[in-house]
């Protein structure tokens, strides 16, 4: 075998050999055999590096796993983040794939709760690329139903600054969710955050980490429950510093509205006014008085505007305070008339249709409460705003009781009490 190969590339490479000998003017034979298998290593040394430029390659890779098709209400519980996915491919390819160009899935569809052993899936859509094997394999998941409820913070001052008064901590947020398992919930009661006022920087802000207090041992890990985030940003405000809050206008009512008629609410507009103070100033004034409000005589719902105007008084009591408010607050003042009862003693029944024959009618009168307006009952001139009905039509038994109907002819008013409330019919 070997010596058809010898005599094989002797004849092909004799007329490169006849022609190198001729050029460099090579009279032995060594030097040609030498010269001939220097060009044949080179020759192969070059198939082997275009051969290798594209030949198969193994890389390893972490990549996150992704729980998908998962229930609403539900959530689950794996102890597997991330896997090592061995890759196949062209070297080339290998080395721009990304973890992000991997998908690395679990199925949760149409799981309920419980806890499964479920496969690991790895794919991927790079050219010249595949997916050899993933470690592990399987995971295990747990899935249970999810409760929410939203918590505020409440923070402890662990360390104060000396010589200054703290007027406000400000948190934001100030309430999260927390969702996780239900015993999880029951048992976080509160959140927390402490601050120690060293920590703040110079415009009097630090963020906080959120604390359980109280949390049973066996929740503590934290993987029965999770917080919408893990920190909160806190601000806290000193009694010197200048700040701008918004307080509720009040108003003081005087004098008292027509009779039979009550004030149910009063609506300002703005209701609330921005105020530019120091801090100290909103520990001690919590509303901005509009004034007193004359409401003697109002007999129906009404509309005032009244000016905005700072007393004298309290500018000389609060020096610097400034307001940034409209010239005048406009009121609605919403009255109702009071409800009033009026008694009716023997109200005649008004019979509809008619038995066969005579009867014997057990009443055919009625004394009757009604609940109504004062000004309504002024306006009747000794009307009866009602009628009260008895109904006979397709009345076919000898003795039968009916109930006596109410029905009031003006709007407004209610039956309080009918007595008696039905009527016995006998034939003859």
């Amino acid at each position: 075998m070997f010596e058809k190969i010898k005599t094989t590339l002797a004849k092909l490479f004799a007329p490169l050999g006849r022609w190198i000998r001729s050029v460099l003017r090579l009279p032995h034979k060594g030097h040609i055999k030498l010269f001939v298998f220097s060009l044949l290593l080179s020759v192969a040394l070059w198939c082997f590096v275009s051969y290798d430029n594209h030949a198969k390659a193994i890389r390893t890779i972490s990549v996150p796993v992704q729980y998908t098709g998962l229930d609403r209400g539900l959530d689950k519980r794996s102890n597997i983040g991330a896997v090592r996915v061995k890759l196949i491919g062209k070297e080339k390819s290998l080395l721009k794939v990304a973890p992000e160009d991997i998908d690395v899935t679990v199925d949760l569809r149409d799981k309920g709760v419980g806890t499964y052993t479920l496969d690991i899936e790895a794919t991927t859509s790079t050219a010249g690329v595949r997916v050899a094997r993933v470690y592990p394999l399987r995971t295990k998941v747990s899935i249970f139903q999810v409760s929410k409820k939203i918590l505020p913070i409440k923070v402890t001052l662990t360390n104060k600054a000396e010589g200054q008064s703290i007027s406000d901590i400000i948190l934001t947020p100030s309430q999260i969710a927390v969702t996780g398992k239900r015993d999880a919930l029951k048992a976080i009661k509160s959140l927390g955050v402490s601050l120690d006022t060293k920590q703040l920087d110079s415009n009097g802000d630090v963020t906080l980490p959120i604390t359980i207090p109280d949390l049973p041992e066996q929740f503590q890990e934290g993987r029965d429950y999770t917080l919408s985030q893990e920190n909160v940003a806190a601000h806290v405000v000193f009694g010197n510093e200048i700040i701008t809050k918004e307080l509720p206008l009040a108003y003081a009512l005087v004098g008292k509205p027509k009779s039979g008629v009550e004030i149910i609410r009063v609506i300002s507009f703005p209701s609330r006014v921005k105020v530019r103070a120091r801090a100290s100033f909103f520990d001690k004034i919590k509303q901005i008085n509009v004034g007193k409000i004359d409401v003697a005589g109002i007999s129906e719902t009404t509309v005032l505007e009244v000016p905005f105007v700072v007393s004298e008084e309290f500018k000389r009591l609060h020096p610097g305070v400034e307001f940034n408010a409209l010239s005048k607050v406009r009121l609605d003042i919403v009255c109702r008339e009071l409800a009033t009862r009026k008694f009716y003693d023997s109200v005649p029944i008004k019979f509809v249709g008619q038995m066969a024959g005579d009867a014997i009618i057990s009443n055919r009168t009625a004394s009757i409460t009604v609940e109504t307006t004062e000004s309504l009952l002024n306006g009747l001139h000794g009307e009866v705003p009602f009628e009260i009905i008895v109904d006979m039509t397709n009345i076919v038994q000898k003795k039968v009781t009916l109930p006596i109907s109410f029905k009031a002819r003006k709007a407004g008013v209610k039956l309080i009490n009918i007595t008696p409330n039905v009527v016995t019919i006998e034939q003859k």
